[in-house]
């Protein structure tokens, strides 16, 4: 099963720990992460990964700051991917100002749909669940490049928790409670 671990750069240290505890628990139940290598909620959720082939991390490019296309390491270059044409179009459909965004920023939003459909077919590898933490709009709805990976999740129907918002971090920490995880890992 996969999970999307994502969200924005700018995600508080208290929730990074969440994100983390989380993603080591999950690991160990058999999920695989899908995130994009960003600072900030990816690599939190990143960090409590201990297999790489528990997670694929999705990168626009060969090279970022922080990770290089490396398969053996779970660590992918989106935009070598054989249906990049379909990424970049998804993407563009539920981005609300996608001719605004330079060709940079349209591979971040795009490589964004594997993290929440995977490669090939949707219907064989769809991410079970998107975890994230953004800031919401008015309508609840995360903003930045988080937005594109929840409206991706939204159009197929599948479950989103964002750890900004009260009623979802609560009920993440309590089932991390519930699997004596968070008490656990504090020390």
């Amino acid at each position: 099963m996969y999970y999307a671990g994502i969200g924005s750069r700018d995600t508080p240290e208290d929730i990074g720990v969440i994100m983390t505890k989380l993603a080591i628990e999950l690991e160990s139940l058999g999920w695989c992460l899908r995130s994009g290598g960003a600072r900030g909620a990816d690599t939190f959720f990143e960090r409590g990964v201990s297999d790489p082939t528990n997670k694929q991390i999705f990168l626009h490019k060969e090279v970022t700051k922080t990770h290089v296309h490396n398969p053996v390491e779970g660590i992918y270059n989106a935009s070598r991917c054989k249906d990049w044409d379909w990424a970049m179009q998804l993407a563009s459909e539920v981005h609300p100002k996608w001719h605004k965004c330079n060709k940079d920023a349209q591979g971040l939003h795009a490589r964004n749909v594997y993290q929440v459909l995977g490669t090939g077919s949707p219907k064989l590898s769809t991410s079970n669940m998107v975890i994230c933490w953004a800031i919401p709009d008015i309508h609840g709805v995360p903003e930045g490049g988080t937005r594109t990976a929840w409206k991706v999740a939204e159009r197929y129907n599948i479950s989103r928790y964002n750890l900004a918002v009260r009623a979802d971090r609560e009920r993440i920490t309590k089932w991390l409670e519930s699997r004596k995880v968070y008490e656990q890992r504090e020390s």
